[in-house]
């Protein structure tokens, strides 16, 4: 009779497998470095905006070449950026790097962790050049809005109810070391809840203006 498997034997075995392959992803993440690198290499002359282009067209080739073995592991309806969202994720971050980053400093980097670690710098650069060099986590308050303004990278808050500006500025600053596909969806989702609101309040104040318009009548009519 066979020795009963013990639940701790399918963990272990479970704990393993997870281990390869997160090994994996990290071979996988070193070959998308290495990709980047050559792809820069290959056209020294191209300026970062030509190389965004040709970075994603290249990418958009890939996935359209190998879109039958998505579809033969995952299924016909099956979508990269379901199924493969770190390749998502690393399309999002050198796209953003070879934007923003000198080619000279992306091609010293050694991999994922330098390139977004890189970035970040680049972009608090960035931050800080388009805020005057002041600090921007902690606005003045009852200006007008202007404090918001810089700390927003000139976008004008002041029409904005006072109280929720911090939290406008607050959250702006988060999305700015999001994917595009993060700050996106929670764009979408801020202005989705913004007009819902406009929507209920407005059907409210009509609904308000209905009864009061019969409370007259009625007053009127007696």
């Amino acid at each position: 009779m066979a020795a009963q498997v013990k639940a701790i034997d399918t963990f272990k075995a479970a704990f393993s497998g997870l281990i390869a392959v997160e090994n994996t992803k990290r071979g996988l993440g070193r070959q998308f470095h290495s990709a980047v690198i050559d792809l820069l290499n290959e056209y020294p002359g191209n300026t970062g905006k030509e190389m965004v282009t040709l970075f994603l067209e290249t990418l958009t080739e890939v996935e359209n070449t190998l879109r039958s073995e998505l579809i033969a592991a995952f299924g016909a309806d099956a979508e990269v950026k379901e199924f493969m969202p770190s390749w998502v994720q690393y399309k999002s971050d050198y796209k953003r790097a070879i934007e923003l980053v000198d080619r000279r400093d992306l091609i010293k980097c050694s991999g994922v962790a330098d390139v977004k670690k890189k970035l970040n710098e680049v972009r608090e650069a960035i931050k800080e050049k388009e805020s005057g060099g002041t600090n921007t986590d902690t606005p003045a308050e009852n200006d007008g809005g202007k404090a918001d303004a810089a700390t927003t990278g000139g976008l004008d808050l002041s029409k904005i109810p006072e109280g929720a500006r911090k939290y406008i500025t607050d959250a702006l600053t988060t999305m700015s070391h999001l994917t595009n596909e993060d700050a996106v969806e929670i764009a979408v989702n801020f202005k989705t809840a913004a007009v819902a609101r406009m929507k209920q309040l407005a059907k409210a104040k009509k609904k308000m203006a209905v009864t009061t318009g019969n409370e007259a009548d009625a007053a009127v009519n007696h």
